[in-house]
């Protein structure tokens, strides 16, 4: 027979469905209150309250399913979910791991507990854990690029290398090949970096990222005139970025393009007036060098306004 408590749950479904959870909630926690022994009740209330955003609450209600049946999958998995996404990582861990003694082989909780260890610096047991996942699903690009990363921290980059190609063969977007040109660049690869920041570009032809890698290598190699270009197309894209700015008045300097570099010194000092002094100092050397003594003169009364007790003023 359909009995009042059938009615109380159905209309609590029906506001579920409208997404009416403040209304859910409350016909759910009345439910609760009825039948307290009840699991399902205390699980699906849990989860009104975490869709409604409130992850105390949610937490809570999690809680009360294991202190009743304390292997739940469903409640240890959003235990171990909510924590993570708290800070709390070291419960993450503790609930991820009691998740999978039941379910070792579930790539949620594989992924989980490799994050929670990654996020706490434990990054071989992180490793371990995503290398078990990637047996699982061996095309989870997020799981690849968060493996690759783990290897990178232990100083092991070729293997995060490897990976990290495998995540782009899985997903060749812009921001994989900008995490691996940052790999190829600790393993001091130049060349490959400088290929990955443009397939990136490739990909994504405003990446900003892409942009200021290449410049920052193309100085590196002294190949000025590479790095003001892509300087150049990242200021279009970031006008306002104070340190595109100085990259690039210092490339301009080392070109011998003084009066560009000049501009943009005193750009940057108009929008750091907190920093100015950096820009006059700059502008101070790079006169004097040459041979802009009356330039030189201004540039290092600006700065010693700043700096009154420098040496090098």
């Amino acid at each position: 027979a359909y009995t009042q408590l059938d009615a109380f749950q159905s209309l609590a479904n029906a506001y579920k469905s409208r997404q009416d959870y403040p209304q859910a909630i409350k016909i759910f926690n009345e439910l609760v209150r009825l039948l307290p022994r009840n699991i399902e009740m205390r699980l699906a209330l849990a989860e009104l309250n975490e869709r409604a955003g409130d992850a105390a609450a949610a937490y809570e209600g999690y809680c009360s399913v294991l202190s009743m049946q304390p292997d739940n999958m469903q409640a240890l998995l959003r235990l171990a979910t909510i924590s993570y996404d708290r800070g709390e990582y070291e419960a993450a861990q503790k609930y991820y791991l009691l998740y999978l003694k039941s379910s070792p082989d579930s790539l949620e909780g594989l992924k989980g507990l490799g994050r929670a260890y990654f996020r706490t610096g434990r990054y071989e047991d992180a490793i371990k854990y995503f290398e078990q996942a990637l047996k699982v699903g061996p095309a989870e690009t997020d799981c690849l690029v968060d493996c690759a990363e783990s290897y990178v921290r232990t100083g092991k980059v070729k293997e995060g290398i490897e990976r990290m190609r495998s995540a782009i063969a899985a997903t060749p977007i812009a921001d994989n090949y900008i995490i691996l040109a940052g790999m190829y660049r600790k393993a001091g690869d130049v060349q490959s970096a400088l290929a990955a920041y443009r397939s990136a570009l490739e990909r994504d032809h405003e990446s900003v990222d892409a942009l200021a890698g290449i410049g920052a290598l193309e100085v590196q190699q002294s190949n000025y005139a590479q790095a003001a270009q892509a300087y150049e197309s990242q200021m279009k894209l970031q006008p306002m970025n104070t340190d595109i700015i100085t990259a690039l008045a210092g490339v301009y300097d080392q070109m011998g393009e003084y009066a560009k570099a000049v501009v943009l010194y005193e750009s940057y000092a108009k929008l750091r007036p907190d920093n100015a002094g950096a820009a006059w100092l700059a502008l101070g050397i790079t006169s004097y060098d040459r041979g802009k003594y009356e330039a030189a003169q201004k540039y290092y009364l600006l700065y010693l306004k700043s700096s009154p007790d420098s040496l090098e003023g």
